[in-house]
């Protein structure tokens, strides 16, 4: 074979192999015609959006995912390592990453199912989200400090504070508005009772007195409830922040940005950190002042 035909079969080989322009090995993110989600798995892209329908695993000769048109590979580096900070709530974690962009709250070392996305020019910073502050002003995110795949999986909608008030408790007695008690003599009502003694024709008619009673009920006014949303609209900045002049201090405001819109709900600290403080979050001791400082 000559020289010149080996260095043009090289050249074809290093171009198959290697990654598209332009383009970083990144979760999700569709390099041609399909994306890796993980190390192992990859979903199909249809106009360049991965198709969730379409996922599959590379079988366990060629076990990596990677960016090239042989998608699956052996002894390749991957092109989906970094998944592995992705929704990770340790003990004591406020808030984690679960995409380039976006993170959830964590409780009791849970991922809640509400979603929020960072600015944009922002990535979501796996130190930062563990101690509040998971939107980092970057050029380009740190592999080691970031969930590396550009969506969420799981995005859900963020449930809707209730505003209605219970029913109030019924009065045991109330059945007793349903009619008057009845007299055990009324049955004489029916007719007349006969006078024996009496010659007349005529009938006597007896009178019957019917008892009713009276029911008194009161009405009750609900207060108005406190609108978490309307709170983080106002405010419109990212994190736990305390119920406006509240004393009890056992929940707190969690303000997020999704859709373009502001929204916010109403938490309550865990059994091991009870109390809400304005300053560092919940923990064992009640804050002494109004709105929890």
């Amino acid at each position: 074979m000559s020289q010149l035909l080996r260095v043009g079969l090289l050249a074809l080989l290093a171009a198959l192999l290697a990654p598209p322009a332009l383009v970083d090995a990144t979760c999700g993110f569709c390099y041609g015609s399909h994306t890796c989600i993980n190390t192992t798995t990859f979903r199909v892209c249809y106009e360049k959006k991965p198709v969730p329908s379409l996922t599959f695993t590379c079988p366990e000769e060629t076990p990596i995912c990677t960016q090239y048109g042989s998608i699956c590979q052996r002894d390749f580096e991957p092109a989906c390592p970094y998944t592995v900070k992705c929704g990770k709530c340790d003990a004591g974690q406020i808030f984690a990453c679960t995409s380039l962009t976006t993170f959830g709250a964590c409780h009791a070392g849970q991922l809640l199912p509400e979603r929020s996305i960072c600015p944009k020019d922002y990535y979501c910073s796996v130190r930062g989200a563990a101690n509040g502050n998971p939107c980092n002003l970057v050029c380009e995110p740190d592999v080691e400090d970031s969930c590396d795949r550009v969506e969420d999986d799981i995005v859900t909608p963020t449930p809707t504070p209730s505003t209605s008030s219970p029913d109030p408790t019924p009065d045991p007695t109330a059945g007793s508005t349903a009619g008057s008690t009845p007299d055990p003599t009324a049955g004489s009502t029916a007719g007349s009772t006969p006078d024996p003694t009496a010659g007349s024709t005529s009938d006597v008619t007896t009178p019957t007195t019917i008892a009713t009673t009276t029911i008194a009920t009161t009405t009750t006014t609900a207060e108005p409830t406190f609108d978490p949303t309307a709170y983080c609209q106002g405010i419109q900045k990212i994190g736990n922040f305390a119920i406006p002049n509240d004393t009890v201090c056992t929940s707190f405001i969690y303000c997020f940005y999704r859709g373009n819109v502001w929204n916010g709900s109403i938490r309550n600290c865990n059994a091991n950190n009870p109390y809400f403080n304005a300053v560092s979050g919940c923990g064992a001791t009640r804050p002494s002042g109004v709105g929890c400082l």
